[in-house]
């Protein structure tokens, strides 16, 4: 059995992308409908030496040009066609995605605190937070403020009366 070629409609793709040249965002490729879709998200067309392409106006503020670019993306892409969005211009990407990761994880062992039942579950917690080389507090910097509120709150928890801990400390 002979594997046939898949055919692709190129004309159906579009890319939205920041030239760094120019500073302009483009939009390049797809069909008349999805030319008329940009047209709509505030694109204009403009001549291009391989044809007709699709523009932004000048002078349009960064996260002007990011919500308009991503409102394009997301009507191009509903009419059928496929998008790639410059993710310089992706208007949910975070300048500070290191920041927001972090408090994800935060807010997830938030969570599993509140969730944790038994006195196994409040350790592996604790362990994740405070172990002296894998855990959270030693990462962060000495004289940080959170450092401050976290330990005691942990030193608490592992002091409670009948825990482990408690034991180590009275024996």
């Amino acid at each position: 059995m002979s594997e046939v070629e898949p055919d692709f409609d190129v004309l159906e793709y579009v890319t939205i992308a920041k030239d760094a040249r120019s500073g302009l965002v483009v939009a390049l490729g797809g069909t008349e409908q999805a030319a008329a879709l940009l047209q709509r998200a505030g694109f204009l067309d403009h001549p291009g030496p391989r044809g007709t392409y699709h523009r932004l106006p000048h002078g349009l503020p960064a996260a002007e040009q990011r919500r308009k670019a991503r409102a394009a993306s997301h009507a191009v892409l509903s009419a059928g066609c496929s998008v790639h969005l410059d993710p310089a211009l992706n208007a949910l990407a975070v300048p500070d995605a290191g920041r927001e990761a972090a408090l994800r994880y935060v807010a997830e062992l938030a969570q599993q605190g509140t969730r944790a039942s038994s006195g196994e579950d409040r350790a592996a917690l604790l362990t994740e937070i405070a172990a002296p080389a894998e855990g959270l507090l030693p990462l962060i910097p000495a004289g940080h403020s959170g450092r401050l509120l976290l330990v005691p709150a942990a030193r608490r928890q592992w002091r409670k009366p009948g825990t482990a801990c408690a034991a180590r400390e009275r024996g």
